[in-house]
């Protein structure tokens, strides 16, 4: 009994130390995919826009819009001088996106609205804060980006009885106008 056991420890071992030796040359082999395509991703975009508590709905329509490959478009001219923008329309379930690129690929302008979105909760609370016993009628969301810095607002109707009011609110839920 003593010698079984002391040989399936050996084998244990054994089988450990053949497990460390390696004959591959990791990082070295090329995986090919098919049916994957990366695409390159506007970061500035993406950094401008993109951020804080906002829908998914809306993240995935920007992350449609960063990634776009305008030159694999079919109306874009590789030998054109005169035409540098292209202008792209990208609509979703609750929003759209009309985004400008230039030559390369970057995006140099884009307009951005949703509605009927989820606030986000900063939004949401100084809404009700400001407005007690009021409900929440309606949202809109909208981002305009100029290259360097996208400005972003949320407006709100709100109603109680008779009464409407239509509120401003930056991301942060600080009040416009």
């Amino acid at each position: 009994m003593k010698k079984l056991v002391f040989g399936a420890i050996i084998i244990g071992f054994a089988s450990l130390g053949y497990s460390q030796i390696s004959d591959c040359d990791c990082g070295k082999n090329t995986i090919h995919l098919t049916g994957v395509e990366v695409s390159p991703v506007d970061h500035n975009y993406l950094n401008n826009v993109g951020g804080g508590a906002v829908s998914l709905k809306v993240l995935d329509l920007q992350n449609q819009a960063s990634r776009y490959n305008i030159q694999k478009s079919k109306v874009y001219d590789f030998n054109s001088d005169k035409r540098k923008t292209y202008v792209v329309s990208f609509k979703g379930e609750n929003g759209r996106i009309l985004a400008t690129y230039n030559q390369s690929g970057k995006i140099i302008r884009a307009s951005e609205y949703y509605s009927d979105l989820i606030l986000p909760p900063a939004v949401r609370n100084a809404a009700f804060k400001e407005h007690p016993d009021w409900t929440l009628y309606g949202t809109k969301y909208s981002v305009n980006f100029d290259g360097k810095n996208a400005k972003k607002k949320y407006q709100l109707q709100m109603k109680k009885n008779n009464e409407k009011e239509n509120l401003n609110y930056n991301t942060d839920g600080r009040r416009l106008n």
